[in-house]
């Protein structure tokens, strides 16, 4: 794929481009303004990826030289079965160099995702975004995302559980 000055190509991540992700992660996070949460490390990264329990999946985009310009962390999933008919992909992660940010490579990357979901019969793909990450917030409105408002998601640690 190409804009009208840069060629780059959308695949599956491979182990050789575990470096390049991981730093990528780490520049998104701390763009987020979340670095302190962040616990995942380059080991961890290729356990979800590629162990034997991997169930992570990434899309890349790489230039000519096989550099990664950005990506797409996701996952398969089936909640909320009572209100929807099929399963769905949730986004982990999208993230684009930001010298590479006019060149359409998130859409791409979301339109291999779409492609990758209808081939599996998967009607709908979830993001959570930072809700001070206005960019990516217009972003996913521009593609067609629609903010459901009338849910907060709240994540429960194991280990803080109280039971009463």
């Amino acid at each position: 794929m190409s804009n009208s000055k840069f060629e780059y190509r959308i695949k599956p991540v491979s182990k050789s481009h575990l470096d390049e992700l991981f730093f990528m992660l780490v520049d998104l996070v701390k763009h987020e303004g979340l670095y302190d949460r962040f616990k995942l490390t380059r080991e961890r990264l290729e356990d979800e990826l590629f162990g034997i329990n991997a169930d992570w999946n990434c899309l890349v985009a790489t230039d000519v030289g096989d550099k990664l310009v950005g990506f797409c962390l996701y996952t398969f999933a089936n909640i909320n079965r009572a209100f929807n008919v099929s399963p769905m992909i949730q986004i982990d992660d999208l993230y684009v160099s930001p010298l590479h940010r006019k060149a359409k490579i998130g859409h791409h990357l979301i339109h291999e995702l779409a492609t990758i979901a209808k081939s599996k019969n998967i009607a709908r793909l979830n993001v959570w975004c930072v809700k001070d990450n206005e960019q990516g917030q217009n972003f996913y409105k521009k593609i067609g995302a629609e903010k459901r408002d009338g849910i907060d998601v709240f994540s429960i640690q194991v280990s803080a559980i109280v039971l009463t």
